[in-house]
């Protein structure tokens, strides 16, 4: 899998995968499936849901997992090293250091079409995600189906709109403060962060 980034702030790109091993379209209909065994969190009858794949020798599994390979992890911590917000919050973490030190985590996400977000945040702690992304599995790309993000330095409502295997990466500090648009669409992604 190949990352294809766009920075669009000092602590944000754009995102777009490449040469994934399942078709995205392929993902999202397996996750639109009934017996697909959510974990939903409800309020107001509306709901958000994260899912881990088991059966190793299934698409959805197959395609989570790149999320975990040397490969991808390279190309993440590559990026991370060369930016700089990362680099001043974080001066003596190298690549090599990253691969040897940090967990990534990933998991499958759904939101109703109606779900109400708490507003703008930060992810906490900040000291252990020093990152997070978010790939969209959306055949629209839309900005009503978007990420907006606000540093209130020089990213004022800057919207990451949505689309199939787009999305993007968030360098994690006390001024990264996202929330996610849903206007009424049912929404599919995955969802990747890493601790130290």
């Amino acid at each position: 899998m190949k990352i294809i980034p766009n920075q669009i702030d000092k602590h944000l790109y754009m995102l777009e995968l490449a040469e994934t091993s399942v078709d995205a379209s392929h993902i999202k209909n397996k996750l639109e499936q009934e017996n697909t065994p959510w974990n939903l969190h409800h309020s107001n009858n509306n709901y958000i849901g994260d899912f881990l794949p088991t059966d190793k020798l299934s698409d959805l599994y197959q395609y989570w997992n790149q999320f975990f390979s040397q490969d991808f992890k390279q190309q993440l911590f590559s990026l991370l090293v060369s930016n700089e917000v990362f680099v001043k919050q974080h001066p003596t973490y190298t690549v090599d250091w990253l691969m040897k030190n940090t967990k990534m985590t990933s998991n499958f996400y759904v939101v109703s079409e109606n779900y109400k977000f708490g507003g703008a945040h930060v992810d906490e702690p900040i000291n252990q995600i020093i990152a997070l992304g978010l790939i969209y599995f959306d055949s629209e790309n839309s900005l009503t189906r978007g990420t907006v993000f606000d540093n209130w330095e020089s990213t004022h409502g800057v919207v990451v709109p949505s689309g199939f295997e787009k999305g993007w990466l968030l360098i994690n500090s006390d001024k990264s403060y996202h929330q996610i648009c849903n206007f009424g669409h049912k929404r599919y992604g995955i969802k990747f962060w890493v601790n130290v």
